[in-house]
C-alpha cells in the first residue's frame, strides 16, 4: 500500500511539474481510471482546495478514481490534506475501500460520489467530520465499530448493498435524511450505536430490513416521513435509548415494529404514522417516554401493543384508527403521568385498557370502539381526575368495572349498542360524580356497588334492554341519583342502594309491562322524586326510608300485584296518580297487607293536621286486616267484622246511632202490639212500644216502661228477644260511648 502510496506521489509530483498552475482535463486513455483526476485531487487538496471533480472533468467517465487512492490518501496523508482535510466531489471509485482500525484525524468529506465496490471502515476513528452526502454505494458499507468524533454525514445516500453501523460511535450527528437503502435483501444494522447528539433520518427510504435495537441517542432521533418498505421484517427498535425525542410523522412501516423497552428521555412524536402490515404485530410494550407520546391519526393495520408502557406526560392519540377486526388494541398496564387523549380515535378490533393508570384526565369524545363480541375493558382503571367518554359509540360488550376515578366519568350522550353486549359499571369508585345524560344503551346495564362522592346521573338516558335492562342495586351515592327524562324499556334494580340526598326519576318512563322496578330497601337521605313517572308494569318500594316521598301526577300500574310500597317510610309524602288522582293510600290498597305501613301514614296525617284523613287510613287498614291479615272465622276477624260494622273502627261512632234505630225498631215491631204484653203492676199509664224499647234498650235510665210492661210468658220468644234486647243496650251503648270519646279505637 505504500508502493502505491509512493506511486500516486510520484505521479502527482509529475503532474505538478508538468502542469505547475493546474491540471488540464483529459480522458482516461485505455486505463478503468483516470490517473489525471487521482493528480487533480491531490493537488486540490495539498492546495488546501476542494476537490469538485464535476467542474474540473464534465465527463463522468473521467471522474474513475481508485479505492486504493483514497486509502493512501486517508493513511498517509500529507501535511496539507493533514491540516485542511480532504474534500472530494462527484467522484467514481472503484475496487474495495478497505480501511479498518485507522486513525483519521482530519475531516474526510466524499460527497456526491459513487463508490463501486465494498468499503469498509470498521473500527477506524474519525477525529473530526465524515461526509458521504449525496454519495452511491453500490455494494456492502460496514461502518461497525467505526469512530466518529464529529459528524457522520450521510444525507441523500443511496445504499444499494447493506449498511452497518453496529457499536458505531458518532460523537455528534448521524445525519442521513433523504437516505436511500435500496437493497431489499440486505440488513442496515444500527444496533448499538451510539450518537452524541442526535439522528436525522427524515424522509429517508428502507427497502430491506433495518434494525436499531439497541441504540444510544443523546439527542433527538428523527425519521419523519421515512418508509419503510418490507413487508415481511419488524424494524426493531428495541431497548433503544433516546436522550430527547422521536419524531416519526408521516412515516410509515409496511411491516412491523418492535420498540419494547425502549426509553426516550423527551417526546415520541408520531402523528399521521401509518402501520400497513395487517398481520404483523406493531409493539410498544415496557417503553419509557419520559414526555409525551403523540400518535394523533396514526393508522395502525394490524395488531397493535402498548402494555406496561410509561408516559411522564401525555399520550396522544386522537383521531387514530386501529383496523385490525381481529386482534386486541392492548393498553394494559400503562402508565401516563398526565392525560390521555383518544378523540374521535376509532378502534375496529377490541381494546384492552386493564389496570391502565391515568395521571389525570382519560379524555375521549366521539371515540368508536366498533368490535362486536369483546368489546371493551377498562376494568381496574385509575384515572387521577376525569374520564370522559362523552358521545363515544360502544358497538359490543363495555367492561368499567373496579375503575378508580379521582372526580367524574362521563358519558354523556354516549351511544352503546350492543344489544347483548353488558355495560359493567359494577363497583367504580368515583370521586365525584358518574354522568350518562342522554345516553342510550341497547343492552343491559350494570352500575352495581358503584360508589360515588357525589352524583349518579343519566338524565335523559334511554335504557332499552327489555329482558336485562339496568342493575343498579348496592350502590352508595353520596348525593344524588338523577334520571329523570329516562325512558327503561325492561326491568330496573336499585335494591339496597344508599343516596346522600334524593332519589330524582322525575318524568321517568318505566315502559316494561313485565319487569319489575325495583326500588325496594333503599335508604335515601332526602326526598325520593318520582313526579309524572310512568310506571307500566310492576314496581316494588318495600321497606325504603326516605324523608320525602314525592310522586305527583304520576302513572302507576293497575291490577293486583303491580304495587308494593310495604314497609316504605317518610316524614313527608305526596302522591297523585295523574290518570285517577289516586294518592298514597290507594297504593298501600293495592300493595299486598302490611299493617305497619298503613299505621305510618295514618301517624303522618294526624301530625300533619289531617285528622279525617288519618281516620280514613286507620278505616281501610282494619278492613285490610280482616280480609288479608287475618284468619277468617277467628275471633281476632270476628271482633273486627263487628267493631266495624258498629263504629267503624273507633273512627266513626255516630254510626251506632243507627244501629240503635234499627234496634230500637226493631224492638218496636217485636213489642208493638198491648195484647202481647203483661203489666207487671197495675197502672193507667198508656203502653207505648217505641218507649218500652227504648226504656229496656237504654241501661241504667228508667223511663217508666219497662219496669211497668214485659213480654207475655206466653210469647217465649218476644220474651227471649226482650233479654237479648236489654243486654244489646248494656253492651253496645257503653261501646259507643268509649268510641265517641275516642277510648275505643
Amino acid at each position: 500500500m505504500k508502493k502505491l502510496f509512493l506511486q500516486a506521489s510520484i505521479l502527482a509530483s509529475i503532474v505538478c511539474v508538468v502542469f505547475p498552475a493546474q491540471v488540464a482535463a483529459g480522458p482516461a486513455a485505455v486505463l478503468d481510471y483516470n490517473p489525471r483526476a487521482e493528480a487533480w485531487i491531490y493537488q486540490q487538496l495539498n492546495a488546501g482546495k476542494e476537490a469538485d471533480l464535476a467542474l474540473h472533468f464534465s465527463k463522468p467517465e473521467d471522474r474513475i478514481i481508485r479505492a486504493s487512492f483514497v486509502v493512501n490518501l486517508l493513511e498517509f496523508p500529507s501535511e496539507p490534506i493533514r491540516r485542511n482535510g480532504v474534500w472530494i466531489k462527484y467522484a467514481t471509485v472503484i475496487g474495495d475501500l478497505t480501511l479498518e482500525y485507522a486513525e483519521i484525524n482530519f475531516p474526510v468529506s466524499i460527497e456526491y460520489s459513487t463508490f463501486q465496490n465494498y468499503v469498509s471502515f470498521c473500527g477506524s476513528h474519525f477525529y473530526n467530520l465524515a461526509s458521504f452526502e449525496g454519495s452511491t454505494f453500490d455494494f456492502n458499507v460496514n461502518l461497525c465499530e467505526t469512530k466518529v468524533d464529529e459528524s457522520l454525514n450521510l444525507k441523500g445516500t443511496n445504499f444499494n448493498g447493506c449498511l452497518t453501523l453496529s457499536r458505531a460511535q458518532i460523537g455528534k450527528d448521524l445525519l442521513s435524511g433523504e437516505a436511500h437503502f435500496n437493497n431489499a435483501d440486505q440488513i442496515v444494522s444500527l444496533t448499538g450505536i451510539q450518537v452524541g447528539k442526535s439522528i436525522f433520518m427524515g424522509k429517508a427510504t428502507f427497502a430491506g430490513q433495518p434494525s436499531f435495537d439497541r441504540a444510544r441517542i443523546g439527542g433527538d432521533f428523527t425519521l419523519a416521513e421515512a418508509h419503510f418498505e418490507d413487508e415481511e421484517f419488524t424494524v426493531n427498535f428495541g431497548s433503544i435509548r433516546v436522550g430527547d425525542s422521536i419524531f416519526l410523522g408521516k412515516t410509515s412501516f409496511a411491516g412491523g415494529v418492535d420498540f419494547r423497552n425502549a426509553k426516550i428521555e423527551g417526546h415520541f412524536m408520531a402523528d399521521d404514522v401509518i402501520f400497513n402490515h395487517p398481520t404483523s404485530l406493531v409493539t410498544f410494550n415496557y417503553m419509557i417516554v419520559e414526555g409525551q407520546m403523540s400518535l394523533n391519526r396514526a393508522s395502525f393495520n394490524g395488531q397493535t401493543t402498548f402494555r406496561e408502557v410509561q408516559i411522564g406526560d401525555s399520550f396522544v392519540a386522537e383521531d387514530a384508527r386501529f383496523n385490525d377486526t381481529k386482534t386486541t388494541a392492548e393498553f394494559g398496564n400503562m402508565h401516563v403521568k398526565d392525560n390521555l387523549f383518544l378523540s374521535r380515535t376509532i378502534f375496529n378490533g377490541p381494546v384492552d385498557f386493564l389496570v391502565a393508570d391515568i395521571g389525570i384526565d382519560f379524555i375521549a369524545p366521539d371515540v368508536q370502539f366498533n368490535e362486536t363480541e369483546k368489546g371493551v375493558t377498562f376494568e381496574s382503571m385509575k384515572v387521577g381526575r376525569i374520564l370522559s367518554l362523552n358521545q363515544a359509540i360502544f358497538n359490543g360488550p363495555v367492561n368499567l368495572i373496579y375503575i378508580h376515578v379521582g372526580q367524574n366519568l362521563n358519558a354523556v350522550g354516549s351511544h352503546f349498542n350492543s344489544s347483548t353486549g353488558k355495560v359493567s359499571f359494577g363497583q367504580i369508585k368515583a370521586g365525584t360524580s358518574i354522568i350518562l345524560d342522554k345516553s342510550i344503551f341497547a343492552g343491559p346495564v350494570d352500575t352495581r356497588y358503584v360508589e360515588t362522592v357525589n352524583n349518579l346521573e343519566a338524565q335523559g338516558a334511554h335504557f332499552a334492554n327489555i329482558e336485562e335492562g339496568l342493575f343498579a342495586e348496592n350502590m352508595n351515592i353520596g348525593n344524588l341519583i338523577l334520571i329523570g327524562g329516562s325512558t327503561f324499556d325492561g326491568p330496573v334494580d336499585f335494591r339496597l342502594t344508599r343516596v346522600g340526598k334524593n332519589f330524582g326519576a322525575d318524568d321517568a318512563k318505566f315502559n316494561s309491562a313485565e319487569g319489575l322496578v325495583d326500588l325496594s330497601n333503599m335508604d335515601v337521605e332526602k326526598y325520593l322524586l318520582l313526579n309524572r313517572a310512568v310506571f307500566s308494569g310492576p314496581i316494588t318500594i318495600v321497606n325504603t326510608a326516605t324523608r320525602g316521598f314525592y310522586a305527583e301526577d304520576s302513572v302507576w300500574p293497575q291490577g293486583p300485584g303491580m304495587i308494593d310500597i310495604r314497609g316504605l317510610t317518610y316524614e313527608e309524602v305526596i302522591v297523585r296518580d295523574a290518570q285517577t288522582g289516586q294518592g298514597i293510600l290507594d297504593l298501600l290498597q293495592q300493595s299486598p297487607y302490611h299493617g305497619q305501613s298503613y299505621r305510618a301514614l295514618e301517624n303522618y296525617y294526624r301530625a300533619a293536621g289531617y285528622p279525617l284523613a288519618a281516620d280514613g287510613v286507620y278505616i281501610n287498614y282494619k278492613i285490610r286486616e280482616t280480609t288479608d291479615g287475618l284468619v277468617i272465622a277467628s275471633w281476632q276477624w270476628w271482633w273486627n267484622v263487628f267493631l266495624g260494622g258498629f263504629i267503624l273502627f273507633g273512627r266513626g261512632p255516630e254510626i251506632a246511632l243507627i244501629w240503635f234505630a234499627l234496634i230500637l225498631g226493631l224492638g218496636y215491631l217485636i213489642f208493638r202490639k198491648k195484647e202481647t204484653m203483661l203489666a207487671m203492676i197495675e197502672t193507667d199509664k198508656r203502653y207505648r212500644p217505641l218507649l218500652y224499647s227504648l226504656d229496656l234498650f237504654l241501661p241504667i235510665i228508667n223511663l217508666g216502661f219497662a219496669n211497668i210492661w214485659t213480654p207475655n210468658p206466653e210469647k217465649k220468644i218476644i220474651r227471649i228477644y226482650a233479654v237479648i234486647h236489654r243486654y244489646l243496650g248494656l253492651i253496645l251503648i257503653p261501646m259507643a260511648i268509649l268510641a265517641f270519646f275516642g277510648i275505643l279505637r
